[in-house]
């Protein structure tokens, strides 16, 4: 009975609700359109949006409000379908609303906390929609208001009992919360007020809110795998906590836990404690005359009957076919090894990383087309850094820089410049050894010790060193006086562990720490900030002295203000992470970094590219480099580093 109710009401309400989404402008129509998506993924067995909320194995949000008047009795006619077609489309909104919000506290998912229009627009529209149906000056509307309340704090303080400072092991109960509780208890405060049955409100309200708690237990106890990788406390999370004395600080091993759950016989009194709330449920629905409900309930509670005779054993429920039920418990894949093989495959597919290569075709130099390779040596590094065998890139890679003369472009008429040469001596230990490689930058050293020694300073652009070309138009040298490429520069000098350019390294980090100093960051000016932080730190480890010391002083500071502020985008959520790994400051890390970086990773493993330096373009104008090779090698820098990380604090 109350099956084909809810299918004849999809069948004669759904081409509003698709009527109400693609009618949204373009930015929101794309929000929205992913997170139907994601709901029908969630809460439909057939992955189609319009089964959201159907059967007996999922919460009757879209439902409530259409068995409620027909229960209640509300006459039959145009009117009633008026109101039951508004309480539909808001029953759809604001359980999209939930899952929005739910969804951008989970850091698996791809909804982050920027995204607020989207459910802002939800609770807009479905106000609105209410507001045809309950007037205005309606005791309703003084519970909506503090459902609404309720639900925010309820967020609030479920956010801040799910972060690892505050986890409440000896509380369970705490844990206990139902995500969707307002999206099936408004529309039917709507529907009693409109049926005349104040009096039963409250009575129905926490009828719908014991039944929603008792499909978030089902959930929750689905999710407990995932929920564990992650780190999220969850009520059967922590009910198995308590019973195995397992402590939630430090988080405990999934399997650990896993293990514990089977071994204390946790999952049975979990359960269990669903079954008496939908048994509750059940018999409030009679008491209530509610036949619609009680008759799905009594079909749930055999559902979870059987479900959980299914896992404990034991006498199973009488028979009925209610169709194919999902699994009790799904096994999850490990999100951040996931996302870490998703990113390697996409870095490893080209070798050549040609799309990072910064290339021009606006005319610089005469040149139809010129490119420089320099950001595929920073990824290289990256890569080898974290074990991965690219000998034979890194071989071609420093044999096309020797044989363009160190120039940051692959044209005659550019300037060798020291990023070229500080990432050319980085790679060498990655490199197939040969003497002739190792002696493949002399020529070059050789002019940079004579700018050094005559500025004091370590140069961008290394001049001076060839016989001027004829016809060499005069251009520009933008970037000249970066302390980042000095730091990139005096890395590579140093890891060459000779006293051969000891003078220039000398000088060029008593320029670049008193710089420091004086400035702090403001002695980057080519790079982000943030990446600026962590390569100054990088070299900053291998110094001494007081000037250095002092330095790091200034830098920390800087770096401090940056953990305070919030993240929105992966690649300075990693660059800042990198930073604090460079600092030795591990305490700055923040967990919701990662969260920020793997929310925006795509389904190929990349990134999009963000902004990285300024490069000229036509007319005589500068924009942004940017490459998604570029910015994916930083993610999966600031993820690998800490994935070690993490498992070494957790030994």
């Amino acid at each position: 009975m109350w099956l084909e109710e809810q299918r004849q009401a999809r069948r004669r309400h759904w081409a509003d609700v698709d009527r109400l989404l693609n009618e949204l402008p373009p930015l929101l129509f794309r929000q929205a359109k992913l997170l139907q998506y994601n709901l029908a993924l969630r809460y439909s067995e057939s992955g189609q949006f319009s089964d959201v909320f159907l059967g007996p194995d999922q919460l009757p949000i879209l439902s409530v409000p259409g068995w409620l008047l027909e229960d209640l009795e509300v006459p039959a006619g145009p009117g009633r379908d008026e109101i039951e077609r508004r309480l539909f489309l808001v029953s759809v909104l604001l359980s999209a609303r939930s899952h929005a919000i739910e969804s951008a506290g989970d850091p698996a998912s791809f909804i982050g906390d920027g995204q607020v229009a989207l459910p802002l627009w939800l609770s807009e529209r479905a106000a609105a929609e209410l507001a045809r149906v309950v007037p205005r000056d309606s005791p309703f509307w003084e519970h909506y208001e503090a459902l609404i309340r309720d639900d925010a704090e309820r967020l609030l303080e479920e956010r801040e009992r799910r972060t690892e400072s505050n986890l409440l092991a000896g509380d369970p109960e705490a844990y206990l919360t139902a995500r969707c509780s307002s999206a099936v208890q408004l529309p039917a405060l709507a529907a009693t007020t409109v049926a005349g049955r104040d009096a039963d409100a409250s009575r129905i309200t926490e009828m719908l809110g014991a039944l929603a708690q008792a499909f978030q237990i089902l959930a929750d106890v689905g999710s407990m795998h995932r929920d564990l990788q992650q780190g999220r406390p969850t009520h059967p999370i922590a009910v198995v906590a308590r019973t195995a004395g397992i402590p939630l600080r430090p988080w405990p091993d999934p399997a650990l836990l896993l293990g514990a759950m089977v071994a204390t016989g946790s999952l049975g009194p979990i359960l269990q404690s669903a079954v008496i709330h939908v048994q509750d449920c059940r018999r409030a629905a009679v008491d209530l005359h509610l036949p619609t409900f009680a008759a799905y309930l009594a079909d749930v509670e055999l559902r979870v009957m059987q479900r959980t005779a299914q896992v404990l054993g034991g006498a199973p429920a009488p028979p009925r076919d209610l169709g194919r039920s999902p699994p009790l418990l799904t096994v999850a894949e490990p999100m951040l090894p996931k996302a870490l093989a998703m990113a390697e495959g996409f870095l490893l597919a080209d070798r050549t990383f040609k799309e990072s290569w910064e290339t021009h075709r606006e005319g610089m130099l005469g040149a139809a087309e010129v490119a420089s390779r320099f950001p595929a040596g920073l990824i290289l590094e990256i890569l080898c850094a974290h074990s991965h065998d690219l000998s034979p890139q890194v071989d071609e890679f420093l044999a096309f820089a020797t044989a363009n003369g160190f120039r940051y472009y692959d044209h005659p008429w550019s300037d060798a410049d020291s990023d070229t040469v500080g990432v050319f001596l980085r790679l060498l230990p990655y490199a197939t050894p040969g003497p002739k490689r190792d002696q493949a930058p002399a020529a070059v050293l050789s002019c940079l010790e004579r700018l050094v020694h005559d500025n004091g300073t370590i140069p961008v652009w290394i001049t001076g060193c060839d016989e001027p070309h004829g016809g060499r138009p005069a251009k520009m040298a933008l970037g000249e006086g970066c302390g980042t490429v000095a730091a990139h520069l005096l890395l590579g000098l140093i890891g060459m562990a000779s006293d051969r350019y000891r003078d220039t390294i000398e000088t060029g980090v008593l320029h670049l720490m008193n710089r420091i100093c004086d400035v702090g960051l403001g002695a980057n000016v080519n790079y982000p900030p943030y990446y600026a932080l962590a390569v100054f730190f990088r070299l900053i480890a291998r110094l001494q002295g007081s000037n250095v010391a002092q330095a790091r002083r200034s830098l920390l500071a800087e770096l401090e203000q940056a953990t305070a502020g919030r993240l929105l985008r992966a690649q300075e959520a990693a660059l800042v992470a990198v930073a604090c790994f460079d600092a030795d400051r591990t305490d700055l890390l923040d967990r919701a970094w990662m969260t920020t970086i793997l929310k925006q990773q795509r389904f190929d493993g990349s990134w999009i590219g963000e902004p990285f330096a300024a490069a000229p373009n036509r007319g005589g104008w500068v924009s942004w480099y940017s490459s998604a090779t570029l910015t994916t090698a930083l993610c999966y820098d600031a993820l690998g580093r800490y994935a070690v990380w993490r498992d070494r604090s957790n030994d």
